[in-house]
């Protein structure tokens, strides 16, 4: 079973416009910051090279540090 297959109706919701938000608003200065907000707060959370699943556009897993 996939990734997306897993998803609540929400999470397969937001992934189908996820391409479109990057594409519209990708390039945005208080995207990006919060990204970073994000990305920070999952480097604290998790220790370094554990891998902690990635929810902002789109699912993937992703490997920490």
């Amino acid at each position: 079973m996939n990734a997306a297959a897993e998803l609540l109706p929400a999470g397969a919701a937001f992934d189908a416009i996820a391409g479109n938000f990057d594409a519209r608003f990708g390039d945005w200065q208080s995207v990006e910051a919060q990204r970073r907000a994000v990305r920070r707060a999952l480097v604290d959370l998790f220790p370094e090279g554990r891998a902690c699943w990635r929810w902002a556009a789109g699912p993937a897993w992703t490997r920490l540090g």
